[in-house]
């Protein structure tokens, strides 16, 4: 089934150097469930979530190297699902930081890509380039926060569920 044709990925409008946090998407190449499945039982648990493969595992593990060290943007939480990965990062602002999200996405997709060579996994793990939201204020946070939280027991409701 083919894609709809890529549409421009940052803001034009938007200053990405001031502070703010940035709600990110990711998504495993051709979107397949590469990164870990949700078990049924799962589903209808306060807690559920993904159980991750290797690949999973290993993204989870790149996550920490991708920010360690990083002043001007930070991880503040992430989920990773069986094709996809949800994350809120927070820009410091200042100079160098419009840079920061796409370099810090990037490093964690290339660290991860990495470790599954090292590990003989063949493939193209991740689809080029990710999906940000700006998030606006205290509800927008809310929002997400509890949207990456029911991500696990929404997933067969999910778009992407495969």
């Amino acid at each position: 089934m083919p894609f709809a044709q890529r549409k421009p990925l940052r803001l034009k409008q938007w200053d990405y150097s001031s502070p703010g946090m940035y709600f990110v998407t990711f998504c495993a190449y051709e979107r397949k469930c590469i990164l870990g499945s949700i078990p049924d039982e799962a589903l209808d648990g306060v807690d559920a979530a993904c159980s991750l493969s290797v690949l999973g595992e290993m993204c989870r593990q790149s996550a920490a190297l991708a920010f360690k060290g990083k002043e001007a943007v930070s991880l503040d939480s992430f989920v990773i699902m069986p094709n996809h990965v949800h994350a809120l990062v927070s820009l410091s602002g200042g100079e160098g930081s419009h840079k920061e999200l796409g370099r810090r996405i990037a490093s964690w997709k290339a660290l991860t890509t990495k470790e599954a060579r090292k590990a003989g996994l063949a493939g193209k793990p991740w689809q080029p380039g990710f999906h940000d939201h700006i998030v606006r204020n205290e509800a927008d946070l809310a929002r997400i926060r509890e949207y990456m939280q029911n991500n696990p027991k929404q997933w067969q409701l999910d778009r992407y569920y495969c």
